[in-house]
């Protein structure tokens, strides 16, 4: 009898952190043994206008699928194991956790982010009143605590957690070329950055260093990802922009000479 497990992720694949804490493990898993689902809260048409307009907020879509994953949750007593992806409803009282903690299911919480500051750091005073103990308490009412990092095994030990499993973001290798393109002089050195909207402002700290290597060589700053509405432009380099997909990403690091 196989082991159904079922993970109820943000977003979609087209997450960097859900494909990469979910997604990928649908096709790795011993199949004779586990069954593995995935539930997102989020839809692939949500992020991608996310990702047009990191300012988004579209009210209608977002009660559209907190509504869906409501009446998703009806559906669980399909599964065995539940992993939620940091939190069920983001900025809402941990309600429906509660009543799942109330059944029979096995329940993990996996974190690569370190979400409790969104609450317990919140310049909102009533996000802090109201939510600042929210990932503290459903860490410590969770069977396990799947953390991506020290930081957050730490925090969730200090909440209570019954266990802990420290569990680093890893990459499939065989989907990425091993041995990066080689510079060949004359030609642009390319210089490459994968993230999304929400991350283009940290390019800000690198675009002085990207500057002054062009006074010495010719530079392609090669962006996927980025915002489109962020504009980006350092004398004496070409910068490329693509949106991001898997296969974009893919072709990008092909090219590259150097990633940020």
């Amino acid at each position: 009898m196989t082991t159904r497990i079922l993970f109820l992720t943000k977003y979609s694949r087209l997450s960097a952190s859900s494909r990469l804490r979910a997604f990928q493990y649908q096709s790795k898993i011993d199949k004779t043994k586990y069954s593995a689902s995935v539930q997102s809260l989020f839809s692939d048409k949500y992020l991608l206008m996310r990702f047009k307009s990191s300012n988004i907020s579209n009210i209608h879509r977002i009660i559209y699928s907190f509504t869906r994953r409501m009446f998703f949750l009806l559906k669980v007593c399909r599964y065995d194991v539940l992993i939620i992806h940091l939190e069920l409803f983001p900025h809402f009282p941990p309600i429906f956790e509660y009543l799942l903690s109330k059944t029979n299911k096995k329940i993990y919480y996996d974190y690569d982010d370190a979400i409790f500051h969104v609450y317990d750091k919140s310049n909102n005073s009533l996000a802090r009143f109201l939510l600042s103990n929210k990932i503290k308490s459903l860490m410590r009412v969770a069977d396990g605590v799947i953390c991506c990092n020290e930081y957050i095994r730490k925090y969730a030990i200090e909440s209570g957690a019954k266990r802990t499993l420290l569990l680093p973001t890893v990459i499939n290798l065989d989907n990425y070329i091993s041995i990066p393109r080689k510079y060949k002089g004359g030609n642009n050195f390319t210089i490459g950055w994968i993230g999304s909207p929400s991350t283009t402002k940290y390019l800000d700290m690198v675009i002085d260093s990207i500057a002054r290597l062009s006074e010495f060589y010719s530079i392609t700053l090669h962006l996927v990802g980025s915002d489109i509405n962020k504009h980006i432009a350092i004398k004496n380099v070409k910068v490329v922009r693509d949106n991001w997909s898997e296969f974009n990403e893919q072709k990008a690091l092909r090219e590259f000479n150097a990633t940020l």
